[in-house]
């Protein structure tokens, strides 16, 4: 895709020494969409951090729970594609929680804005 790139990490050396030395690398983890992985280089065995952006969903999480508040989220550009696979995944998610109060939504998914229909 030709999109600019929408995740940044403001220090490269911090995300190496305080997120993988001593967190152990939470953002393979705690990203839903596995868009951060932490690879051995295969000439030197040196970690390094990888961002595979077009896997990305937009739901700002990394932005949320990074440690150290490393990873910047910004808006990408719109395209239709995208926005409609993110109504589509919301519209499938909600409807596992029919019943439930905007509020209760929104307190199990922090960072999401939810385009809801009624």
């Amino acid at each position: 895709e030709d999109q600019p790139v929408h995740l940044k990490v403001c220090d490269w050396e911090l995300q190496k020494t305080s997120e993988l030395a001593e967190y152990d690398g939470p953002s393979n983890r705690y990203c839903p969409a596995g868009v951060y992985e932490w690879l051995a280089d295969e000439d030197t065995g040196e970690m390094k951090f990888q961002i595979n952006s077009q896997n990305c969903i937009h739901c700002k999480t990394c932005d949320i729970k990074d440690p150290n508040q490393n990873i910047t989220w910004v808006t990408p550009k719109a395209a239709a594609g995208r926005t409609t696979r993110i109504c589509n995944r919301q519209r499938r998610f909600l409807h596992h929680c029919e019943g439930e109060s905007d509020a209760a939504i929104r307190a199990i998914t922090p960072g999401i804005v939810w385009l809801r229909s009624q």
